[in-house]
């Protein structure tokens, strides 16, 4: 039988017995801009997405206004697509200028 109680129990990670409860609330992680920039990017299996590809449902014409409207505003960003197969970071960061964004819809 073993010695030891559940008040006397250490943390693996530190040794120590914990003082209280972790709280989610009570953490406040540091994570770099540029690390968070360089680590959003779509999901591989959106790679081969385009809108020409988005079949818009005949009942909502709304949506195919959408398509319309998004696909012009995403050509003037000129996107990985638009400038060869690179990749962008999020809005362009640590790319060169884009010229002036187009109006949005």
């Amino acid at each position: 039988m073993s010695s030891s109680t559940a008040g006397s129990r250490l943390s693996p990670v530190t040794g120590a017995a914990p003082a209280a409860p972790f709280s989610l609330c009570a953490r406040e992680p540091h994570v770099p801009a540029d690390r968070l920039v360089a680590e959003m990017v779509p999901p591989p299996r959106f790679d081969s997405v385009r809108f020409a590809t988005y079949i818009p449902d005949p009942k909502q014409p709304t949506q195919t206004e959408a398509v319309r409207v998004l696909e012009g505003f995403a050509a003037g960003l000129g996107g990985a697509h638009a400038a060869g197969p690179a990749r962008r970071g999020l809005f362009g960061f640590g790319r060169a200028k884009a010229p002036k964004v187009p109006a949005g819809p």
